[in-house]
Order: structure tokens, then C-alpha cells, then sequence
């Protein structure tokens, strides 16, 4: 901890000297002599790297589409809704840090476009308590259900009905772990939790949140399933699925309006077919988004070589 803070005093102090450095030389050049070469050389990059920076925000950002809030050409508001459609079902995603970064191809962006009741959280490891939409469940006599395989989950494939699918979930073992007295509220709407990362992410989400994973009834998918996502990121088996089509698998056995359920579903995979299709077309035509490597160090060059003129116009006689 004393480390930390030596470290974060000392890179203070090292900043605070180096502005006072850069402005004494941009108000003073007739002391430029004074310094060394290679200090000219890395106060004039410095001035160019803050002049990029200036030029590159008040450069104008990209138009981003209103309805699914990405750039107009890879638009995928073909396959949304009109409106986001409400389920019985609410969604609650714990995404691994890593795929949270990987807006591009991932499909946990896609799902809040389709669907109203859905919530997002990002990190490593989940507490009960931690998670609002955990504890209310709970509070209401409802036991969350949460996608992981394991040897005591129950197969959504198998359930014939929402009567049933209750009934099951409802164990003696389970109405243990709720307080004597909560009453089960049948108008709470159901949890349903997904891990969204890859397979060792997800796996070790679950290892290190043994609370979260004990207070929820495990629920799987027994039957096979052909993945739309396999097309641009390769699943680790045949049966995988991404999480977005897990979420539109569930919904249609979950769901007691089976016509609302499918229409969600409908809408997923189209957004997630439409998200395949413009990622396969770009890199059928790769889009140069950078200019060659020489060029952009010609320009850095140049542009450093005349701040370093204007800063130091007495440095050479």
C-alpha cells in the first residue's frame, strides 16, 4: 500500500514538473539552447501527441443509428421489434470483464434491444446479496434459475408445462433455503440467470461465486441445438450455444405466452443473423480503417520536426 502511494506521488510530481518544463520552453525559446537534443526531440512529440489528441475529438464521430445505437452501416435494426417486448421472464446477464469489451461481436448488446426485462452485470465473481434482482427473487419465495450444466440440473427440454416446471423448482430442499416466512408470490417474475463468457470464464464465474450458485436451481439444455454464432466465432462444441440463443431457447420454455415467447425469440436470432451476415461481409472485403504504417510515421515525423523548429528556432547556431 506504501509502495502504491510513493509510486502515485512520484508520477505526480513527474507530471506537474514536465507541464511547468513544457511551458517555460513555449514562453521562453530564447533559453532553448539549453537543453539537450533528445530533450527537444521529446517535448516537441509531446506538444504533437496533445495537438493529435485536440484534433482527433473535435474531428466529427460517427452517426450512430437511434434505434440500435450503432454506426449506420452495420445497422441491425431490420430485426428488431418495434417495441421492446416484455416477458413473465426477467433476464439477468453476469458478462466476464473480457467479453464485455468485445462489443463488436458480442451478442449481450443485442439483447436489451430485443427484450425489456434484462439486466447486465459485469465481473468476476456474483454474491447474492450483491445482486438486487437475486435478493428480491428470493424475498418472494421464487428460486432463481440459472443456466450451468451440472449433474443436478434439470433439463428445460423436458418440462411440458409452466405447472409442473413450478412444482419441480419448488423442492422441499429449496423451500428450505428461503425464510419460514415467505410466501411464494405468483405475480414475482421468474429470474433467469446467464454466464456469458467463454467456457473456462464461465466455468470459473461459477467456481468463485459458490453462494450464487447454491441458492439457484441449475437448469440445462439436453437436446441438440444448431448455433447461428458458430459462423464467425467457433464454439467449443457442436451443441454450444452464445448466450443470446440460449436466452431466445429458454424464453420459449419458460414463457407461459408461448406466442410472446416466440416472437421474442424470433427477433434475437434475426438481430444475431443480421450481426453473422455483416460480420462475414466484412471480412470477405476487408475495410482499410489505418493508413500504411509509413505513412503515419512520415506524418509524425514531419509534424514533430516543425513544432521542434517553432519551439527551438535558435537551437541549431
Amino acid at each position: 500500500m506504501i509502495c502504491r502511494m510513493w509510486r502515485a506521488m512520484i508520477f505526480l510530481c513527474m507530471t506537474i514538473m514536465w507541464m511547468i518544463l513544457v511551458e517555460g520552453m513555449t514562453t521562453s525559446p530564447k533559453n532553448s539552447n539549453s537543453y539537450a537534443p533528445h530533450m527537444r526531440v521529446k517535448i516537441a512529440l509531446s506538444v504533437a501527441k496533445s495537438e493529435r489528441r485536440l484534433r482527433e475529438k473535435s474531428m466529427n464521430q460517427r452517426v450512430l443509428c437511434e434505434g440500435c445505437l450503432r454506426p449506420d452501416t452495420v445497422c441491425l435494426c431490420e430485426g428488431l421489434p418495434s417495441q421492446r417486448i416484455a416477458t413473465d421472464t426477467h433476464i439477468l446477464v453476469l458478462q466476464h470483464p473480457n467479453e464485455f469489451k468485445k462489443k463488436t461481436i458480442s451478442t449481450v448488446p443485442l439483447m436489451p434491444l430485443v427484450l425489456e426485462h434484462i439486466t447486465v452485470r459485469v465481473g468476476y465473481r456474483f454474491e447474492p446479496n450483491d445482486l438486487a434482482l437475486v435478493r428480491d427473487a428470493l424475498s418472494h419465495g421464487q428460486v432463481p434459475l440459472l443456466l450451468f450444466p451440472g449433474p443436478d440440473a434439470l433439463s428445460l427440454d423436458t418440462v411440458d408445462n409452466e405447472e409442473s416446471f413450478s412444482e419441480t423448482i419448488r423442492s422441499p430442499a429449496f423451500q428450505q433455503q428461503l425464510s419460514s416466512d415467505s410466501d411464494v408470490d405468483q405475480n414475482s417474475k421468474r429470474l433467469l440467470i446467464l454466464i456469458d463468457g467463454t467456457w473456462s470464464q464461465a466455468s470459473r464465474m461459477a467456481r468463485e461465486s459458490p453462494s450464487l450458485v447454491e441458492c439457484c436451481q441449475r437448469v440445462q439444455f439436453t437436446a441438440p441445438g444448431n448455433s447461428i454464432y458458430d459462423a464467425i466465432r467457433k464454439e467449443p462444441e457442436q451443441h454450444c450455444l452464445s448466450t443470446l440463443e440460449c436466452c431466445a431457447r429458454a424464453l420459449v420454455h419458460l414463457e407461459t405466452d408461448k406466442v410472446n415467447a416466440n416472437r421474442a425469440s424470433m427477433h434475437l436470432e434475426a438481430a444475431l443473423r443480421s450481426l453473422v451476415d455483416q460480420q462475414q461481409e466484412r471480412r470477405l472485403v476487408p475495410v482499410p480503417r489505418h493508413a500504411p504504417a509509413t505513412t503515419k510515421l512520415y506524418e509524425k515525423n514531419r509534424q514533430r520536426y516543425q513544432i521542434e523548429q517553432e519551439l527551438f528556432p535558435n537551437a541549431n547556431e
